[in-house]
């Protein structure tokens, strides 16, 4: 029996130029941030950063609000009991399609704001549309990480954002 003497080869990966070229001006990145001034590196991050445009949004139990229509806006001061009486129903449209029916003043108590980043702003020309949702249309983008929504795009009237 003859025995064969097998050895193994070992490969050493190839180290292109350009991989050392950026390797190096990864480290002179890292060091210069090491011994940068944390607050002239902030001012500077401030100073060149994008503009993005920010709108918030209503939300009602995690939904977002799309559209309110006032239903009843009856407010009067009751002369024998001295004290204001108040009918304020509002319509509420959600992003799920869902529509709500439930008084101003629970609204005004419950609603919270989202924060998003608008993709596009449109002006519109339609007299029904800006009737009803104002003379702009806004592509959102839900910006505020603790949301569920995060991420998500929707288009939504003038009229609806803060």
């Amino acid at each position: 029996m003859s025995e064969t003497n097998t050895t193994s080869k070992v490969e050493i990966p190839k180290v292109d130029k350009r991989d050392q070229i950026i390797n190096d001006l990864l480290d002179r990145i890292n060091r210069l941030e090491g011994t940068a001034s944390k607050n002239k590196l902030k001012e500077y991050d401030n100073k060149n950063k994008k503009n993005e445009k920010i709108i918030y949004v209503k939300t009602l139990d995690n939904k977002i609000l799309l559209e309110s229509r006032t239903l009843s806006n009856i407010v009067e001061k009751d002369n024998e009991l001295k004290e204001w009486i108040e009918d304020q129903e509002l319509e509420l449209t959600f992003l799920d399609k869902t529509i709500a029916k439930m008084q101003y003043i629970d609204f005004q108590r419950r609603y919270q704001l989202i924060k998003c980043v608008v993709v596009s702003e449109t002006e519109m020309r339609d007299e029904e549309y800006i009737r009803q949702n104002g003379d702009r249309k806004f592509v959102l983008k839900v910006s505020d990480t603790t949301s569920k929504h995060f991420g998500t795009e929707f288009e939504i009237g003038l009229k609806f954002v803060n």
